[in-house]
């Protein structure tokens, strides 16, 4: 990696439109071995993913893929959506057009960091206003004014590559197991991607937060 690059801090709501989903309890919903969307829940087991349903059984329309959603209560945290989803209550969901799935996996490491760092729980939770105010830190691109960038000075290209990267180096390490075991068959989870993610999270968090 880099070790010269430069980096800027950023607000979350100047790079993401940060809005609350429209929500269903669990206890209302048809889970069903195949469907075309996820229902998502404040958990971090399985990703989130409480099981599949088809849309047709909702009202709304679901949230779209390549989204990054942030639980506000029971247990805090920013998982990257690669798939359409609805949502139980007191999730918000982030939106940004250079969010891919690399990219996706580096902001949420990032947004992660900040959650645990301000400690949030069960008694203090992140409300819409409070995350739209935190920060972190993005690389920028080559022969910045560090004084004076802004958003266009985001080097997203960056990001990417840094995760693909990573990537490579735990393939070539045979820390890469994308067995799929048979509940994760059952409830679909349709990329290799978040399966290598959810497995050597930790790993990601370390390398991201020392770049």
């Amino acid at each position: 990696m880099n070790s010269s690059k430069q980096y800027g801090e950023f607000t979350i709501g100047e790079l993401f439109s940060v809005v609350g989903t429209k929500s269903t309890d669990a206890k209302n919903v048809s889970f069903i071995s195949h469907g075309d969307s996820e229902f998502i829940g404040r958990t971090e087991a399985n990703y989130g993913v409480q099981g599949l349903v088809n849309s047709s059984d909702f009202a709304f329309v679901p949230n779209q893929c390549n989204t990054i959603t942030i639980s506000q209560v029971g247990t805090i945290v920013a998982q990257y959506r690669d798939s359409q989803y609805f949502t139980s209550q007191n999730i918000v969901k982030l939106s940004n057009k250079h969010l891919n799935c690399r990219i996706g996996l580096y902001i949420v490491t990032l947004l992660n960091n900040w959650i645990n760092n301000l400690g949030f729980n069960g008694y203090s939770t992140p409300k819409q206003d409070v995350i739209k105010k935190g920060t972190i830190i993005l690389p920028l691109k080559e022969n910045i004014n560090i004084a004076e960038y802004s958003q266009e000075d985001i080097d997203w290209d960056y990001m990417e590559s840094f995760i693909q990267e990573l990537e490579a180096y735990l393939i070539a390490t045979d820390l890469n197991n994308y067995y799929l075991s048979e509940k994760e068959k059952t409830n679909n989870l349709s990329t290799k991607i978040r399966v290598f993610y959810t497995r050597i999270k930790l790993y990601y968090e370390k390398k991201v937060s020392q770049s």
